[in-house]
């Protein structure tokens, strides 16, 4: 096992509560159909570290609809880390010709 900091053991006990160290506000904006039952626009928050992937999921937006993902007005993938005031902006996939 690898030793940290005074030869201790690491352990994930103090990341246990990371939540409580550090919260950021994230607004999100809906485009489209995912609007249908949800909200056009709303300020949430959530722990430091959260990505895009887990918003959609709370969202219960399937990946097959996820068209465009902007983070204040850049191209983005669901991968990306957020933070604290950032504008997340989620569209569908266009159909149509």
């Amino acid at each position: 096992m690898y030793r940290g900091y005074l030869n201790q053991p690491l352990t994930a006990a103090p990341f246990k509560n990371l939540q409580k160290w550090g919260k950021m506000n994230i607004t999100i904006k809906l485009v489209g159909t995912f609007r249908i039952g949800r909200f056009f626009e709303t300020v949430r928050e959530y722990p430091s570290g959260t990505c895009v992937r887990e918003v959609v999921d709370e969202l219960r937006i399937p990946d097959p609809l996820l068209g465009i993902v902007l983070i204040n007005d850049i191209h983005a993938g669901v991968e990306e880390i957020l933070n604290d005031g950032d504008i997340l902006c989620l569209l569908p996939l266009i159909d149509g010709g």
